[in-house]
């Protein structure tokens, strides 16, 4: 990404927070140098890259797909998303996956179910009820 307030010294470095499409309007809003609108959705990217100190970041990003013509073509989904672990749900066919990012970066076996991994399971349940809650 290219943003005019990072100093030519520190140009062509990478970052690696997570990013959304949706950081893209903040950012060049903040660019700028207008005030991000607080009902805009996304955050601006800058202060992880142009502060010398990493500044608090999303550590974790919730998605929801609804169902696009019929379940047959694109069903809905759900799910949290981090490094280490996403988590999925597939509620109009009862189905969930569980997937370790780190191990399984192609995403082929879901551990969902697995008795090893029920406690991460609950946890990133509930991280997405929560998630559920928020977007409300």
């Amino acid at each position: 990404m290219r943003d005019p307030r990072l100093e030519a010294a520190r140009r062509g470095l990478e970052d690696d927070h997570l990013a959304l499409n949706l950081d893209v309007a903040p950012t060049i809003v903040a660019a700028a140098g207008l005030p991000v609108p607080a009902g805009m959705q996304g955050r601006d990217r800058g202060p992880p890259y142009l502060r010398r100190r990493a500044a608090a970041w999303r550590d974790e990003f919730f998605f929801e797909h609804p169902t696009v013509t019929s379940k047959t073509r694109i069903p809905s989904s759900q799910g949290v998303v981090r490094r280490d672990w996403k988590y999925i749900e597939w509620p109009e066919f009862d189905y969930i996956q569980l997937f370790d990012m780190k191990r399984d970066p192609g995403e082929l076996r879901s551990l969902a179910g697995e008795p090893a991994h029920a406690a991460r399971q609950a946890a990133l349940r509930q991280r997405l009820a929560a998630w559920r809650q928020r977007a409300r």
